[in-house]
């Protein structure tokens, strides 16, 4: 982290065990999706399947508010395939929610209930 961000918790924050702030917990999960759609991309490519996951790194990286209406179907077919980059996308989505809520127990309920569900092997993305 940027060493005069570090500073300012320091001297606010002196009791606090962890600080996560939006910006660096977004940057992770993204760097995170990235990795899993670069490694099944390898995987795939591999194995002789269709490139399906090819140029679609823009798709998965962005905010959904923030893509055209071509990328948009572009997007909405991907996620039809059931692949682990479909289920990082849609766990990376789901975790973005809690940034939306007001009341730490609505945060809670959300995190123990919604977000975990994309991980869930039977669910059919």
């Amino acid at each position: 982290m940027w060493e005069p961000y570090l500073k300012l918790i320091r001297e606010n924050c002196s009791e606090a065990l962890h600080i996560l702030d939006r910006f660096h917990i977004v940057a992770n999960m993204n760097k995170a999706l990235d990795q899993v759609r670069a490694e099944e991309t390898g995987r795939m490519k591999r194995e002789g399947r269709t490139a399906v996951l090819k140029k679609c790194r823009w798709l998965l990286l962005r905010r959904s508010e923030n893509l055209g209406a071509e990328q948009h179907f572009r997007l909405r077919d991907l996620l039809r395939y059931n692949l682990k980059t479909v289920r990082a996308y849609l766990l990376k989505k789901a975790f973005q929610q809690l940034w939306e809520y007001n009341s730490p127990a609505w945060a809670a309920s959300s995190s123990t209930n919604g977000a975990a569900r994309p991980c869930d092997p039977a669910s059919n993305p």
